[in-house]
């Protein structure tokens, strides 16, 4: 009876994974997208030069005009919502992006506190832990929010493999 168990989940599973790893019936006649990044050279580009300059726009295949992607991919969303793979990277990108400044802030104000709390005092194991948490989490959060905008190209580049994928399949 165990085995007979045992057999049924693992079919299920099986048909499970297969479900979600095929294209739709419908994918060979969705658009294909295209990405570029576009750079705005300003007076403001010298102070930010990795965020507040560039925008990320798309266009399908059928259209001659490219679009913002907008606010976290809004723009994009419609194209991508038949895909839970692609959706599913679209989503960490609103919290990478997020959670990037934060932990970078949080960093900078541990370190600071403990700089200046602990500055006549002299610092003791505990702080000296504190501030390299403090300088890590600072590090993670600027990389993190550096390569939020990765979760874009990584939704579009699943978005066209599987679309290439059904293609091939007729």
């Amino acid at each position: 009876m165990k085995s007979l168990l045992l057999a049924l989940l693992l079919i299920s599973a099986t048909a499970q994974v297969n479900a979600q790893s095929a294209p739709p019936a419908d994918a060979h006649k969705r658009p294909r997208l295209e990405l570029q990044t576009r750079y705005n050279l300003n007076l403001l580009s010298l102070l930010l030069p990795f965020s507040a300059t560039k925008t990320i726009v798309f266009r399908p295949d059928t259209s001659r005009n490219f679009r913002d992607v907008g606010f976290w991919g809004r723009n994009l969303r419609p194209y991508l919502k038949h895909d839970r793979r692609a959706l599913s990277a679209l989503n960490k990108q609103p919290w990478m992006k997020v959670g990037g400044p934060v932990l970078a802030v949080s960093g900078f104000l541990t370190m600071a506190y403990v700089f200046f709390a602990n500055a006549t005092t002299g610092f003791t194991p505990a702080h000296s832990f504190l501030m390299g948490a403090g300088a890590v989490g600072s590090v993670a959060g600027i990389v993190l929010h550096i390569k939020a905008d990765g979760q874009i190209y990584r939704a579009v580049d699943i978005y066209n493999q599987n679309l290439l994928s059904a293609r091939n399949r007729r």
